[in-house]
């Protein structure tokens, strides 16, 4: 290689090597900007609590319901069960949506959502196939 072809390489190698270091100390950076890759840990609002959700579905002793309910983790559980039936779920989250829906062939049927101890919603329904649906927003 000729002198002046070998200045233009080691300027070309200098000038990549010097833009890689720059480039990567800037990565490394713990830089709030979401562009470079890092972003801040998002503000914490509150604690989750810990509470105790009690789904009750009354009617005709012995009959049978079709029920679905929300389960904590947010899945829908779908069960056959004989009444007078009940079942208790621990919440540990922020915040969730508690719901209910029961249909019978019997002619009355009764939903009731407690969280605590403290009652939060209640339906009752009285026809033939009656049909019940208890929700809660979030609690």
């Amino acid at each position: 290689m000729l002198d002046g072809q070998r200045w233009l390489v080691v300027t070309i190698v200098g000038v990549i090597a010097v833009s890689a270091a720059v480039i990567g100390s800037l990565r490394l950076r713990d830089i709030p900007d979401r562009a470079i890759g890092h972003s801040p840990t998002p503000h914490a609002m509150a604690a989750p609590r810990h509470r105790l959700v009690e789904y009750r579905l009354e009617g005709d002793p012995g009959r049978h319901a079709a029920v679905s309910y929300l389960a904590p983790d947010g899945s829908v559980v779908d069960i056959d069960v004989a009444l007078p039936w009940r079942t208790q779920a621990p919440v540990r989250t922020l915040t969730a949506a508690v719901g209910l829906a029961a249909q019978t062939g019997g002619s009355r049927l009764r939903c009731e959502i407690s969280v605590d101890g403290h009652s939060r919603v209640l339906r009752e329904a009285s026809a033939n196939a009656a049909v019940v649906n208890c929700s809660v927003p979030a609690v």
